[in-house]
């Protein structure tokens, strides 16, 4: 009752401030028209730069529980540790310390958008479900100068109440900001961030039979039995990042968009970032897990700290003209340093010295555009690992656009696989380099919002842990297909999305994957009250086919392959409503309306059981300063 009426407080709160400020809308009209866009640094100087806006459709604002839409299996609640139903192969050339299972939920130095803005802007989000599911999130951007803008993000997620000893607790922060001087001269962007999940990890069920034979409430589900009471698992992350460019003979245009436009730049990025990741069990199982090699209770860490230095030259241009011969093109080459400290029981460091470019020129009216890059490690604990990309993209054609991506890179197994020392896991490996080489062709209509790709991925010495939850390497070539169709169709206000996923791999017995993985949804959108409001509601379902999706091994948050038992095979439809007034969005969702009509109940981890229906609500609201 307190939780509810401290919401309540707050929703009311929140909606009168936010009529004030619809009112103060319409009745002032505004002196200039509000923009508000951004961009990744990434892209930046870039034939690919160009600035983004805010997304303002109402479809896909019920999407929350990020593992579900992006396909991946998990722990039954959202921000636990989860694992990929649709294969990516590892593309970093540098040896990763901490294993990847909360990858999906904490924030990144390249995922880090830059705001272009003329006005302060905020925007508040909110959303509640069942299981005491409560996520907030507070973003604020503003302009200190007319060139300087400062933003801050703070979320926080918590689920609590689904299975016993199961709670999950999601905290990140930001703060942020970026420059550029009146004559584009001198570039800064910076942002420092901190990540944190807290994940109660349980051993899945103790039993899976009364899950698999009857029809179990989601209260049920709490009262049944788990393998372990007191364990824990702690991930966090925390980065410093600034990255400076000088121009050092900026370009000029003249009003009919030609002159000269070359540019030479001079880029620093440093970086410093903490990784760690905490198991602790304060109330051991013996029936669980087999060695104790420390003591009944558990506590074990690991953890990194990361400095990395890149000195870059970067020459590009910019669109001087239409002609086929001025289009857009970039090329830089740079070094990267990065020293490592790394801790479990005992303490290591290593460097790490690599040298890289990067460069591309757009399509034009006729010819194809390039973008490559590339990356070998001179010296260090990675020594000879290696990346390259090339991607050829056709001029854009009546009739689609074509993309053609090629890959080929050898890379160290993640260190967790090599050297590993806790109270239940104790092993050392002396495994070889994995190779990877990878061809895409991606085929995509935008008129008729088709997109068509076809994948054909090769993995030398792939990197695992077997039935026992021990690494081993494969040493044969592996092969992974895979096939994917996005296609919308609108017929009037009605619509169909559709996303289909084929992949198929040689070898299921280390790489088990599902055959097909889909999503569809089929929603009326249309405006109501001359359109005063916009309104989107309709049906959305999720599937994969069935597979023996790894397991779940809490000492080490790691996957692991199983053959016991296969998951997924399941259909989950939603039913969603979606409505935006002015700058205001909301959304009311039930999800796995079905629950019970085909079977009785799911997994995507095996022994995790999924909820059955679960009401959700939530709300997004902007707020411009006019």
């Amino acid at each position: 009752m307190i939780r509810l009426c401290s919401f309540l407080v707050l929703f009311n709160f929140i909606f009168s401030k936010a009529i004030f400020a619809l009112e103060d809308s319409v009745s002032v009209q505004p002196k200039f028209k509000t923009t508000f866009t951004y961009f990744l640094e990434k892209k930046f100087l870039t034939i690919n730069h160009q600035l983004l806006n805010l997304d303002t459709s109402t479809v896909g604002i019920d999407r929350v529980v990020s593992v579900l839409d992006l396909h991946y299996n998990y722990l039954g609640t959202a921000s636990s540790a989860s694992h990929r139903q649709i294969f990516e192969s590892s593309n970093s050339p540098f040896t990763k310390t901490v294993n990847s299972s909360y990858d999906l939920e904490l924030f990144s130095s390249e995922n880090i958008a830059s705001y272009r803005i003329n006005k302060r802007f905020t925007e508040l989000k909110y959303h509640s479900s069942a299981f005491k599911e409560q996520a907030i999130s507070i973003f604020h951007s503003q302009n200190i100068i007319k060139n300087w803008n400062a933003a801050f993000l703070f979320d926080r997620l918590g689920v609590k109440d689904f299975m016993n000893y199961s709670d999950t607790y999601r905290s990140r922060f930001i703060m942020q900001t970026s420059y550029n001087s009146p004559g584009k001269r001198y570039y800064l962007f910076s942002h420092i961030f901190w990540n944190r999940i807290k994940n109660d990890v349980n051993g899945g069920l103790a039993s899976d039979s009364l899950f698999d034979n009857t029809v179990v409430s989601n209260l049920g589900i709490k009262g049944l039995a788990y393998n372990i009471t007191g364990a824990q698992e702690h991930r966090r992350k925390r980065t410093a990042y600034l990255s400076q460019y000088y121009n050092l003979f900026p370009g000029s245009m003249d009003s009919t968009g030609n002159g000269n436009s070359f540019n030479f730049f001079l880029h620093h990025r440093i970086c410093y970032e903490r990784n760690s990741f905490v198991y602790t069990d304060e109330k051991p199982d013996s029936l669980y897990y087999t060695n104790f090699y420390y003591g009944d209770k558990t506590l074990d860490s690991l953890g990194s700290d990361d400095l990395s230095n890149r000195f870059e030259i970067i020459l590009n241009n910019d669109r001087t003209g239409s002609l086929a011969e001025n289009r857009n093109w970039y090329a830089g080459i740079f070094s990267d340093l990065i020293q490592t400290k790394y801790s479990q029981r005992l303490d290591s460091s290593w460097k790490n010295l690599a040298l890289g470019f990067r460069g591309g020129i757009e399509p034009g009216i006729i010819l194809p555009g390039i973008c490559t890059d590339g990356l070998y490690l001179v010296d260090g604990i990675d020594k000879e690992n290696y990346l390259l990309n090339l991607k050829v993209t056709s001029a854009n054609y009546s009739f689609g656009v074509f993309d053609i991506s090629l890959h080929t890179s050898q890379t160290s197994p993640d260190l967790i696989f090599r050297t590993y020392d806790s109270n239940n896991f104790i092993w050392t490996n002396d495994f070889s380099l994995l190779k990877t080489t990878s061809g895409k062709l991606l085929y995509s209509l935008a008129k008729y919002k088709l997109e068509l790709s076809a994948e054909h991925m090769q993995v030398e010495n792939y990197t695992y842990l077997d039935d026992q939850a021990f690494p081993d390497q494969f040493t044969d070539k592996m092969t992974v297909d895979k096939i994917q169709l996005k296609k919308n169709f609108q017929l009037g206000k009605w619509h169909i999305d559709n996303n289909l996923v084929y992949q198929h791999t040689n070898h299921e017995e280390v790489l088990p994957l599902p055959d097909f993985v889909t999503d569809q949804s089929f929603y009326l959108e249309d405006n109501y009250f001359r359109s005063a409001l916009h309104l989107a509601l309709g049906v959305s379902g999720n599937y994969n086919s069935s597979y023996y999706a790894p397991a779940f091994m809490p000492s080490n948050g790691m996957f692991y392959l199983q053959t016991e038992k296969k998951t997924g095979g399941y259909f989950r439809f939603d039913f969603f409503v979606n409505a935006k007034i002015k700058t205001a969005k909301i959304f009311l969702k039930m999800e796995n309306i079905l629950d019970g009509t085909f079977s009785n109940s799911y997994y995507l981890t095996p022994h995790y059981p999924m909820p059955g229906r679960v009401l959700r609500f939530g709300i997004l609201w902007r707020f411009f300063d006019q």
